[in-house]
């Protein structure tokens, strides 16, 4: 009898936790999610079966609903909100996103220097090969990002202004650092509008603040560039240098990053940057190609090569 009682009991058990049908969850019982964001960043929230969403403290974070049906979360200042979505059917989900404001002093340097030339083209012949190339019709200004922070971004959206001796602002503007992982430097050329000397322009004057970023909270960004070497191929057209460049990823995983070549005067200060964007697969190599019209460095005196690149995990 008391073995009977003992199955009964048992069977009334599992039915009470399995049988029928399970209650929705509520809003205020939802365990909240952590979610850490940057001012200007957004996440995505990755279902579609919501109907309604709310945030303690729009100014810190909003929500609304994307262009591809699901609810976007918007990193507005830095401080705490809880975002809370629900479904019509009862479900329901909690955010507590934290949004953190940047940690990444930019430096700037004068770049490639056409103050006294005029733009113009020209081209090589040889017996296998034709090559063109053109001057820059404008000098340009080189902004060095270090990323402080303990997160890796995709982009991070910078707003900028050039200024002179007195702090008169010359040029303003907006541009992209890509790859930029954390306790790197990611290195922007910016072009000066026409008219604009080189000559003029005060980097201890200028200014730039980041505005905004892209990257996924969801995944882990492994810096690989530890796997990645570099060999150049030098020819010279004329004044003009090409370089052709291999870069080999010796790891097991497919990266992406950036290639940065860094031109230094004799004096050890930079004077030009060149980049590229790129992807190679595991235990492969890339063909990547540059130019450089030696007239627009007369400074120039060796260069550096800095490879960035990172694969990313789900954590």
């Amino acid at each position: 009898m008391k073995k009977k009682l003992c199955i009964s009991l048992v069977f009334a058990l599992v039915l009470s936790l399995f049988g029928g049908v399970q209650r929705p969850v509520s809003v205020e019982a939802a365990v909240a999610k952590k979610l850490t964001l940057y001012v200007g960043s957004t996440y995505e929230v990755p279902s579609y079966y919501y109907s309604s969403a709310s945030s303690s403290k729009k100014s810190v974070a909003s929500v609304k609903k994307g262009s591809y049906g699901g609810y976007v979360i918007s990193a507005q200042k830095p401080g705490t909100a809880t975002i809370k979505l629900k479904s019509s059917y009862g479900y329901s989900d909690k955010y507590k996103v934290t949004v953190k404001s940047y940690f990444c002093p930019i430096t700037f340097y004068l770049g490639a220097n056409v103050d006294n030339k005029k733009a113009t083209s020209s081209s090589d012949d040889d017996d296998d090969y034709y090559y063109s190339y053109s001057t820059p019709s404008t000098s340009e200004v080189i902004m060095a990002v270090s990323n402080k922070t303990t997160q890796s971004f995709d982009t991070l959206k910078i707003s900028y202004k050039i200024c002179n001796k007195a702090g008169d602002e010359l040029a303003k503007g907006t541009a992209e650092a890509n790859c930029v992982l954390k306790n790197t430097t990611a290195y922007v050329s910016v072009s000066l509008p026409s008219g604009v000397k080189l000559a003029s322009v005060d980097t201890d004057k200028c200014s730039a603040e980041i505005t905004g970023s892209t990257f996924s909270p969801d995944y882990k960004y492994v810096d690989k560039s530890g796997s990645v070497t570099t060999d150049i191929t030098e020819s010279t057209y004329s004044s003009s240098q090409s370089w052709d460049m291999t870069v080999k990823n010796k790891s097991k995983k497919y990266l992406e990053g950036m290639v940065y070549v860094l031109l230094f005067s004799n004096t050890d200060k930079i004077i030009g940057v060149k980049s590229e964007r790129v992807y190679v697969y595991q235990k492969s190599s890339s063909e990547e190609y540059f130019d450089l019209d030696m007239d627009n460095y007369p400074e120039y005196s060796y260069r550096r090569v800095i490879p960035v690149f990172y694969y990313t995990k789900a954590k």
